[in-house]
């Protein structure tokens, strides 16, 4: 099975690798998912990149996953870690705790409202409308700033604890709700399957990386310069398993340049 294979890797590196007294670097890390625990899920979505970029700097990179926010938050603030690859929300607060981004995953997160193909984007089109959104996505905090700020909308929000989108896009089709807030790649995929010409997209506010690598300042220049070089050299096939759809060579991290977490700042 595919996990197996991930599984003996990792243990054929992390001993090699011991054997040589190669360090170990522990990076605080935030699932995609909260609900996921299983080993398959984990070999095949994260065990990858991690065995790549163990493989690449003659270190042993180890994911430590925080399921709970409160603790990772808080692990980030007490600076625990020498490295991270967490979300939006976790980099902006990494930044004004010693830590500075260096690698974004190339797939951005984006916000969009899915309406009615009758909506225009114009000032207030969403003002007294009710607009669902998930708790515990970006969207959560992107919908009410998109919303005051590109839309002049003064919306009633709507949050629920489903996790899944399809159930405020049932009550949209239902008109339980006049909008949705979800992100783009889920929107474009429900629109695509249910009446494409009975909906539109609202989009083009703002996006952001859907995942940041970080690195503490404590770290040292040498330390840096090997690890980041072998987090850029991560391949397309180390996220395939993921279901993350990239084209061959297409890169999957690349250099953070410009301040490209401000979206989430502002939010």
């Amino acid at each position: 099975p595919a996990q197996e294979t991930v599984f003996s890797q990792r243990r054929s590196l992390v001993d090699k690798l011991k054997a040589a007294n190669a360090p170990t670097v522990y990076v605080g890390f935030m699932p995609s998912t909260l609900q996921r625990s299983d080993a398959f899920y984990w070999a095949t979505r994260y065990w990858q990149v991690a065995n790549h970029i163990t493989e690449a700097s003659k270190v042993i990179f180890t994911f430590i996953p925080e399921e709970d926010p409160h603790t990772l938050r808080n692990n980030i603030r007490t600076q625990q870690y020498k490295w991270l690859y967490v979300p939006p929300t976790m980099a902006v607060i990494a930044q004004e705790n010693g830590y500075t981004p260096v690698a974004y995953f190339t797939r951005p997160y984006e916000t969009v409202f899915v309406v009615p193909a009758s909506n225009t984007a114009a000032p207030g089109v969403l003002t007294g409308k009710r607009v669902g959104y998930l708790n515990g996505r970006l969207d959560e905090y992107f919908a009410p700033y998109f919303l005051e700020t590109a839309l002049k909308s003064k919306a009633r929000l709507i949050p629920s604890g489903s996790g899944d989108y399809n159930t405020l896009f049932n009550q949209l089709k239902t008109q339980k709700l006049d909008a949705v807030a979800a992100s783009k790649d889920s929107a474009k995929a429900w629109v695509e399957k249910n009446n494409p010409d009975q909906w539109k997209i609202l989009d083009g506010f703002g996006s952001v990386p859907s995942a940041t690598f970080l690195v503490h300042s404590s770290v040292s220049n040498a330390d840096y310069e090997k690890i980041s070089k072998a987090i850029f050299s991560v391949p397309a096939s180390a996220v395939a398993a993921a279901g993350i759809k990239m084209k061959d060579g297409e890169q999957v991290f690349a250099p953070y340049a410009r301040d490209q977490l401000a979206w989430m700042r502002l939010a």
